[in-house]
């Protein structure tokens, strides 16, 4: 795996592998390289950080509930 390859898999953009092998790969690379350990550490302080400071908003009910409305009903 090649650090842009790594890059691209810390940023979220491997959702479509269905295998575990480019986890391992990556898992492997981060091994390997400490440029992009370090990326990965720096990646997951900030979303911590952002997870702990930022406030979370929620729609009011009355927009969550004309949203629910307007999504296509599964028939049972």
């Amino acid at each position: 795996m090649t650090c842009q390859e790594a890059h691209n898999a810390l940023a979220g953009r491997l959702q479509t592998f269905g295998s575990q092998e480019p986890w391992d790969a990556l898992e492997q690379h981060l091994e390997d390289c400490p440029d992009c350990e370090h990326r990965l550490r720096q990646t997951e302080s900030i979303r911590r950080l952002l997870r702990e400071c930022c406030i979370r908003l929620r729609a009011p009910q009355a927009l969550r509930a004309r949203i629910a409305d307007a999504l296509p009903h599964r028939a049972a």
